[in-house]
């Protein structure tokens, strides 16, 4: 029961017990594993030498943004 309503059943009936069952293991380490090994980090003078990289490998990217040259957006954040 939780705050008066006994959720497990409704949860039972919609099939979606084994979802919950799966919640209740560790899967915690296996999601920062899945999301380190795609993250890219980089600072702005990074993303400052490979914007002039790709103009250096080709000139008429001379003008283009970020994107229409294949690189990601880059964008300063100040943490707070």
């Amino acid at each position: 029961w939780v705050n008066g309503y006994q959720l497990e059943e409704y949860f039972r009936y919609q099939g979606w017990s084994s979802f919950f069952e799966i919640l209740n293991e560790p899967v915690y380490p296996h999601l920062v594993k899945d999301f380190w090994v795609r993250a890219e980090v980089f600072d702005e003078e990074d993303a400052k030498r490979k914007l002039m990289s790709k103009v250096e490998e080709d000139p008429a990217n001379q003008g283009k943004t970020r994107v229409e040259m294949g690189l990601n957006e880059f964008s300063v954040s100040h943490g707070n």
